[in-house]
């Protein structure tokens, strides 16, 4: 048997091993970085209700009540409705904490309804902003400037990346 294991160990050390190398794959990269500079033509603002109440429900409501007047007047504005998206709703407890080291206790709720609404035409911006403040929105969560048709300009960033 130790010769069979023998010979065997014996025959595989003097099999010639056939390697074959593989050719890497060819290939070329190219980058090419392009840009194209226009001035922005609509503006997003972040704006926002919220509602304080001891019952979660209650919050809840007052902040839809708050949500539908905010865009009510985005409507009488001129803003499309695809102009307008429910960025966030949340319903947070507010607790009571104490001195004697026990529990905080759940006092309220605060209910936020925030959207994030499109406005096309800049001379009109600071007006929109008035008339949802006006209606109930107490939340500014910021503004940020772009471009409404970006196909034809992402095209035009490629074709220089290219060139």
């Amino acid at each position: 048997m130790r010769f069979l294991v023998f010979l065997y160990l014996s025959l595989a050390f003097l099999t010639p091993q056939i390697v074959v190398a593989e050719e890497p794959d060819r290939e070329i990269v190219v980058t090419g970085q392009g840009s194209v500079s226009v001035a922005p033509d609509m503006a997003t603002v972040f704006v926002g209700v919220s509602a304080q109440a001891r019952l979660a429900d209650t919050a809840l409501t007052e902040a839809s009540e708050r949500g539908r007047a905010v865009l009510s007047q985005l409507e009488k504005q001129g803003i499309e409705a695809r102009d307008i998206q429910t960025r966030n709703v949340s319903l947070n407890p507010q607790f009571a904490r104490s001195n004697d080291g026990s529990a905080p206790r759940t006092i309220g709720y605060v209910a936020t309804l925030d959207l994030a609404v499109h406005v096309r035409d800049f001379d009109r911006l600071g007006e929109v902003l008035d008339a949802v403040v006006e209606d109930g929105a107490s939340r500014m969560n910021g503004l940020s400037f772009g471009v409404s048709e970006r196909a034809a300009l992402e095209t035009e960033a490629r074709i220089a990346a290219v060139a």
